[in-house]
């Protein structure tokens, strides 16, 4: 059991098993923290504890302000939780309970049973409640338009009627392009979303899963003018919606549906 208070010490131990080949989701990665304790991290100390069974690691990455702690994490995180192995989180979990927090706060949480057993064994009375609704459709075996054949008819005779209307041009960026970003902050701006939370937490990470491949970044022009954009990830089977947002003056367009 080794508890670390910097990201790269952690980093050191984990010798690669935090990294992207390791890890399928890019909020289990090392990477991920980085950019949430260089551009918006949460309040308290950072402590990164890692438990080890055998073979066996597991990883619990807290903001902690004693007597209470909580999930290092911001409002762009969509999924967190142990990272590995919940198994050795056990012996996590009591050397944190010994150290004096009283409350620990992990949410949001896609299958929280794992983790909530090991607290349980540790002693911790758990509780789970609803954090987030995340919506997702199944692809799997499906090509592009066997998929879109199973959509509502209203939705795809809407959608298909207004894009022909609307007469947009679509990009599709798969690499970072500084231009196409200022396009996206222009099209924000002009939202109905307000001031964005950390545009150079947005920034790093496009820039980072461009150098990857796995960003896909949408841009809708109107006689040249971006009027909407969206930011997704693709990777390991899965399209993550991270940002989405169109020009309000725009608006009789439909742009974000077209796009």
């Amino acid at each position: 059991m080794e508890l670390f208070d910097d990201l790269e010490a952690a980093e050191a131990d984990a010798a690669g098993a935090l990294d992207r080949a390791a890890q399928p989701s890019l909020f289990d990665r090392i990477a991920w923290y980085r950019l949430v304790r260089d551009h918006c991290p949460p309040a308290g100390r950072l402590v990164v504890a890692r438990a080890q069974e055998g073979r066996s690691r597991g990883w619990l990455f807290l903001a902690v302000d004693l007597p209470r702690a909580s999930a290092y994490t911001n409002w762009y995180s969509l999924r967190t939780g142990g990272v590995g192995d919940a198994g050795p989180l056990k012996a996590a979990a009591k050397m944190l309970k010994s150290g004096g927090i009283a409350e620990l706060h992990i949410a949001p949480i896609e299958a929280p049973e794992p983790l909530r057993e090991a607290f349980r064994e540790a002693g911790w009375l758990t509780f789970v409640r609803p954090a987030a609704v995340s919506w997702q459709s199944s692809t799997e075996g499906m090509s592009f338009d066997e998929w879109w054949a199973k959509r509502p008819a209203k939705l795809r005779n809407t959608a298909e009627r207004k894009a022909k209307a609307a007469g947009l041009e679509i990009e599709i960026l798969r690499t970072f392009d500084p231009a196409a970003w200022a396009d996206y902050e222009a099209v924000y701006e002009a939202s109905w979303k307000g001031e964005e939370g950390s545009p150079t937490f947005l920034r790093a990470l496009a820039e980072q899963e461009g150098a990857a491949g796995t960003l896909r970044l949408g841009i809708a022009r109107k006689d040249g003018k971006p009027v909407a954009a969206q930011l997704w990830l693709v990777e390991n089977g899965r399209a993550t919606i991270h940002k989405l947002a169109y020009d309000e003056a725009a608006k009789a367009l439909s742009p974000g549906t077209v796009l």
